[in-house]
């Protein structure tokens, strides 16, 4: 009569079959797979917070992204305020670990709508990199302090230049004709 013993292994499902054959002999121990073994389906790529997949599909910060097109239209970007801000906040936390003096400078040409540098406006330790005198004005007309806008920009008009100094905002010149 046979005896068999069953164990499943670390990492994959598998059958272990030991035994005696009819001749009182035992039998050389074999494994052989139950189920065809498959990771488990990992999430995409994208789907990290505030990104999900809810109900109603696609969602951003809990908020499903088909209502948010069936009510403005498509194309349309959106984006979360609260997620940004934690992005920012997260960076500083690791520059900080370090022990260094830091500031993060956002690239206003990176994203310059407006909900977005207001997310921005009251978090210490954050200024604004602008590319051209029109960023400039767009930061202080969201009330952005002149202390914490920084321009570096190429070929600057007089006109330029002397508005930039007026408002105290720090300027990189790259000629010295600028200077």
């Amino acid at each position: 009569m046979r005896r068999a013993a069953e164990r499943v292994k670390l990492g994959h499902l598998a059958r272990s079959v030991t035994g005696t054959s009819g001749n009182g002999r035992s039998n050389v121990s074999r494994t052989r797979p139950l189920v065809p073994t498959r990771p488990a389906p990992a999430a995409p790529w994208w789907c990290v917070p505030p990104l999900s997949v809810g109900a109603a599909g696609l969602e951003l910060a809990g908020v499903p992204l088909a209502s948010v097109a069936a009510q403005h239209g498509t194309p349309l970007y959106a984006y979360s305020g609260a997620a940004i801000v934690q992005q920012i906040q997260q960076m500083q936390a690791a520059l900080a670990s370090t022990g260094c003096d830091h500031v993060v400078w956002y690239a206003m040409k990176a994203n310059r709508f407006a909900p977005v540098l207001q997310a921005l406006r009251n978090l210490p330790g954050v200024g604004l990199d602008a590319c051209s005198p029109r960023e400039v004005a767009l930061a202080l007309q969201l009330g952005f302090p002149a202390k914490d806008i920084s321009l570096t920009a190429g070929m600057l008009s007089d006109r330029d230049l002397a508005w930039l100094l007026d408002a105290g905002v720090h300027c990189t010149l790259d000629t010295r004709s600028a200077l």
